[in-house]
């Protein structure tokens, strides 16, 4: 089974396009680790969130930075090469399939 749920702050709000004819928007998604850095600080790890058709027609003009949401998505991978030389580098990103507004 392929599911992940987060509840983070937006970090980043990338803007609505179409590819391929389907609108697609994505955020960063920033996560609180369970322990912190030196100092005090808390360590946090960014996610990219990808959301597409409906979802991201309506979620446009809604979501904002610091916004406080649950995900619950998918994990979509990928892998590239630069070059036929290089390495072949593997990444994952987060499809969403629902999104709650926390802080409203």
């Amino acid at each position: 089974m392929n599911q992940v749920v987060l509840v983070g702050k937006i970090k980043i709000v990338g803007e609505l396009k179409e590819v391929k004819g389907y609108p697609l928007s994505h955020i960063v998604l920033s996560l609180k680790k369970d322990y912190m850095k030196e100092e005090s600080e808390i360590d946090t790890d960014d996610f990219k969130v990808l959301l597409w058709k409906q979802l991201a027609k309506e979620n446009a003009e809604v979501l904002k930075k610091d916004m406080l949401v649950s995900i619950k998505g998918r994990l979509q991978p990928h892998n590239y090469q630069k070059d036929a030389d290089s390495p072949l580098f593997y990444g994952c990103e987060i499809v969403a399939e629902k999104i709650n507004r926390i802080n409203d």
